[in-house]
């Protein structure tokens, strides 16, 4: 019974410790930007306590820039920017094409780099975008911005943290640690009533008895 009882409340242990995080999102690979194409992930923190964000970005041989968008509408602002004229480009204009400001987490975000490596927890529930794009500047000629393609790799992980459990899931954890309870209680209640009952005593049958001393006459006794 004992035994029983350990892995049902280490079951019940577990729903608490493992369901306060949410399952991880991991997501790793390999590939190109250019001035025409570029990586993005779409993170949605609509429910939760706090999101984490991990990311490790190297890139070569170009630098890349790196953008953590808050918000649906600063997303469409950023795709405003991001939506390239690849004609005017070719006339050798409008290479930078940022004309429209759109919102970044400061602290997260940088341009012109070849290494990236952060994590940040962010309170506010919001759809956030990471995005990985080539390196651009105003100036930069057309031969350079239509040339340039750099391989990148990645590493973005994001998980949600919960502080409340399920209700159901409190319910379930519950019933399995009532059931340990009462498992432990028949354990000490059959180990208490095993050490109260008398032992018992075997009888000696007559046959094994010792046999009574033997009585011996005295002399006879004269006068």
């Amino acid at each position: 019974m004992k035994n029983g009882f350990i892995p049902i409340f280490a079951t019940a242990m577990a729903i608490f410790m493992l369901l306060s995080t949410s399952p991880v999102l991991a997501v790793e690979g390999t590939d190109d930007v250019s001035i025409e194409r570029y990586i993005e992930f779409e993170i949605h923190f609509d429910h939760g306590d706090s999101l984490h964000i991990e990311v490790d970005i190297l890139a070569a041989p170009y630098p890349i820039t790196i953008f953590l968008i808050k918000g649906e509408d600063a997303h469409r602002q950023w795709l405003e920017t991001e939506d390239v004229d690849i004609g005017a480009i070719k006339n050798g204009t409008d290479v930078s094409n940022m004309t429209v400001d759109f919102r970044v987490i400061e602290n997260f975000s940088e341009q012109n780099t070849t290494s990236f490596k952060k994590s940040i927890d962010i309170g506010e529930q919001d759809t956030y975008y990471l995005v990985i794009t080539l390196h651009r500047y105003s100036g930069m000629s057309s031969e350079d911005a239509l040339s340039r393609a750099t391989e990148v790799q990645y590493s973005v992980d994001w998980s949600i943290e919960e502080k409340e459990v399920p209700w159901y899931l409190l319910i379930f954890a519950g019933i399995l640690f009532a059931i340990g309870v009462v498992l432990i209680g028949m354990y000490f209640h059959s180990t208490r009533k095993a050490g109260s009952e008398p032992m018992d005593t075997e009888e000696v049958s007559d046959d094994r008895r010792p046999a009574p001393p033997l009585r011996r006459k005295g002399p006879p006794r004269f006068g």
